[in-house]
């Protein structure tokens, strides 16, 4: 039998497990079940470090090392390492490799086939930059899946096998965020919602302290070390370890000596921090999470008063403010996982097993975490015949997988010559603010307008999207497999237009002879250039929908004044 194993690969810390003789077990890299997800280049051997040695070195050489690069995936965008430039799977690539290399000395075992987690609110493209990476590091991932949902399958139900319960998962690790709900009966734990933030975890509370930190500094020592990489470095590792500190102390000090020189004299720093300050400084970050859960609730059918044992997995889930919080929203005393920092790994593990035939008596049923649908054209308006940017969603988000639906569409037009599919995943109305999985073309039989397509998605455990686009009434279909592993595949193109509103704003200032004489103009132009850099740099989604407003507010002030 294949040994399938299991890995964390998060945001911090990662981690590899196996199921042996039916029992989920770490495996030590380092003598540490904890990975640090860090990599440094030595500048002088040209060399790579991973893990501890290179966390350690992070202070001395901070312009040679990344961490946190999980928050990166998925996006195209290039990090520097010394004089070096690397893709965010280049450098997951290279933690995975360690793990491989490291575990294989460990356990006396090739380490192969793996199944990797990856946060339940990772989209395509991330999940996709995941797969990559690991077939990088020469792995065969042959499953991605969530971690909330990993974590489930370590979770200790109740004794009784006809008792149904249900169980928040609240995951808060190092950089991202993620909420599942589940109903647990005997041996079926079916997801029922998954929400959460990808740009949320302690790396956030690290920088709220440490913005905390360089203020007071500013204010006692009069010295600003923002621009200094190296005193920025030793209090990063400095913050964190109070952040740890505090979920235990009532108050932390933090000195760091000789921080940097002003003046010929060295800078100390000799502070002490309180837990409700820290807590104040990050309360906006629990708050987030709170809103996540309520939705995450909603979305599964439920009321708090519903759930019945509440699970804290990550790091950061340690925290008292998220602790009691949770026990006034929810009602309920929130309990750690088997070990909330490795119980993701080890329910990787469990599924590798039972993918490679291990029996192991609990029957999973995972959840879609974003919609899949295609783009149509919507309502008329006074600009346009219509608003091709529209997106329909087939399968709505929290959909439990395998799944298979369809919906009928209509062409637009007499004769129609061809229909262009286009698949996205997300929750906006416009598919441009989605995330673009690929297209196909088909070419149409000659009808009248409003002739009936059918579009049918099948959609499995391993990310495979299978897309069938029917024209009623004529043997004419088409059928295309997407995969999470690679964009598309059979004629699949990936070009996404400009959206509704691009267009509409574009369209005004050139109805008008002389833009630049028209102030309101000029303000709708300068709303439409920030709004399209902030969409094409891949902004913060609070970022776009802010300049997203400011652009409606523009276009509407031109209509008005026309």
């Amino acid at each position: 039998m294949d040994t399938i194993f299991g890995i964390d690969l998060g945001t911090t810390n990662s981690s590899l497990a196996i199921l042996r003789d039916g029992i989920p077990t770490v495996i030590p890299i380092d003598d540490n079940g904890l990975v640090p997800s860090v990599v440094s280049l030595d500048p002088e051997s040209g060399e790579f470090v991973i893990g501890r040695r290179a966390k350690r070195r992070s202070i001395l050489f901070p312009d040679y090392t990344v961490k946190s690069i999980k928050r990166l995936m998925g996006k195209d965008t290039m990090t520097r390492i010394g004089d070096q430039e690397l893709t965010p799977e280049d450098i997951s690539c290279k933690i995975l490799a360690y793990i491989k290399t490291q575990g294989e000395k460990t356990t006396g075992k090739t380490i192969s086939r793996v199944v990797i987690t990856v946060p339940a609110y990772f989209n395509d493209a991330q999940r996709r930059a995941t797969i990559k990476a690991g077939e990088m590091a020469g792995l065969d991932v042959v499953r991605i899946i969530n971690e909330p949902t990993a974590a489930s399958l370590v979770y200790e139900g109740p004794d009784t096998e006809a008792g149904r319960h249900h169980i928040l998962i609240y995951d808060l690790g190092g950089g991202t965020f993620d909420v599942s709900v589940l109903r647990i009966q005997g041996e079926v734990r079916e997801v029922l919602s998954s929400r959460g933030n990808t740009q949320l975890g302690g790396d956030d509370f690290d920088r709220k302290l440490l913005d905390h930190v360089l203020d007071h500094l500013r204010m006692e020592a009069k010295v600003d070390l923002s621009d200094d990489q190296r005193a920025i470095a030793r209090l990063t590792e400095a913050v964190e370890q109070a952040k740890i500190r505090l979920s235990v102390q009532p108050f932390v000090k933090i000195l760091e000596p000789a921080l940097a020189e002003q003046d010929g004299k060295p800078v100390h720093l000799d502070m002490e921090i309180s837990r409700s300050t820290f807590e104040s400084l990050i309360e906006e970050f629990i708050d987030a999470t709170f809103y996540e859960i309520k939705h995450a609730v909603e979305e599964a059918g439920l009321e708090p008063e519903d759930l019945d044992r509440v699970i804290l997995v990550g790091g950061s889930s340690h925290i008292p403010a998220v602790i009691e919080g949770l026990k006034t929203t929810l009602g309920l005393l929130p309990e750690l996982a088997v070990d909330p920092e490795l119980c993701v790994a080890l329910g990787a593990a469990v599924q590798g097993g039972i993918m490679a035939g291990e029996i192991f008596n609990q029957i999973l049923v995972d959840v879609t975490a974003h919609s899949l649908g295609v783009r149509v054209v919507g309502e008329e308006d006074d600009y346009f015949d219509a608003k091709p940017d529209t997106f329909a969603a087939i399968i709505p988000r929290n959909t439990p997988i395998p799944v298979t639906r369809s919906e009928v569409f209509f062409t637009i037009g007499d004769n129609q010559k061809k229909i262009l599919t286009d698949v996205f995943q997300g929750e906006k109305k416009q598919c441009s603010r989605n995330e673009f999985i690929g297209s196909f073309t088909m070419p149409l039989h000659p009808s009248p307008k409003n002739s009936q397509i059918v579009i049918e998605f099948s959609y499995d455990l391993d990310g495979i999207i299978h897309v069938v686009t029917e024209q009623k009434g004529y043997d004419n279909r088409k059928e295309v497999t997407m995969s999470v592993r690679e964009r598309g595949a059979g004629g699949v193109q990936a070009s996404i237009s400009e959206n509704y509103l691009q267009r509409k704003a574009k369209k005004l200032i050139k109805d008008t002879e002389s833009p630049e004489d028209d102030p309101l103009k000029i303000q709708l132009k300068e709303a439409l250039d920030a709004y399209s850099k902030a969409i094409s740099s891949g902004a913060p989604e609070e970022d776009i929908e802010s300049l997203e407003e400011d652009l409606l507010d523009a276009i509407e002030s031109v209509e008005e004044d026309g």
